[in-house]
């Protein structure tokens, strides 16, 4: 695409810009404590908030407000939040590779560290299967639902696996591919 620009309307342009930073600066320099503080003499200045654009408004029906994508929903859990703990993972979930593990002072429980993705895809579940002999525990990511949009987010996640005893000689285990853990 080839642009052309007459010198007259570049002149316009550059005054209509001037123009429009001028008026932002009048007003950015109204914004401060009383108009004689900013030289403004006796002229009363008056400030009006300013709303963001994205601010959620209650609805006379008391309804929940309702954006673009869908239904608005609560944040997911920050990291080190509580998070369900199952002795199988759901059908549809994957299990991924731990990459660190370690134990509580008392050994009944087991921090679980992973890179991670974040938002409403990077949910999981953790899973502790016990015997007298090995602690298997794994970390089962759960699927994303249909037309749910995912931040280009990945980062380090730390889960808690609770124990019913302590771990003491027993084997930790990854139950995404059966690496030993800690040791």
């Amino acid at each position: 695409m080839v642009l052309s620009v007459r010198r007259g309307s570049t002149i316009a342009a550059a005054l209509a810009a001037a123009g429009l930073a001028s008026t932002l600066a009048a007003c950015a320099s109204s914004n401060s404590a009383s108009p004689a503080a900013n030289g403004a003499g006796s002229s009363t200045v008056q400030s009006v908030p300013i709303l963001p654009a994205h601010s959620p408004v209650a609805s006379p029906t008391g309804s929940v407000p309702v954006n673009p994508g869908g239904r608005m929903s609560p944040a997911p859990a920050p990291s080190g939040s509580a998070v369900a703990q199952v002795t199988a993972p759901p059908a549809s979930a994957k299990y991924v590779p731990i990459d660190q593990e370690s134990q509580s002072p008392d050994g009944r429980s087991l921090y679980l560290q992973i890179e991670a993705r974040g938002g409403a895809c990077g949910q999981y579940v953790v899973v502790v299967k016990q015997t007298a002999a090995e602690v298997g525990v794994g970390l089962a990511q759960l699927p994303v639902r249909k037309g749910v949009m995912c931040p280009m987010f990945i980062g380090p996640r730390t889960f808690t696996a609770k124990l019913d005893n302590p771990v003491g000689t027993r084997t930790v285990v990854d139950l995404a591919n059966g690496a030993r853990l800690g040791g």
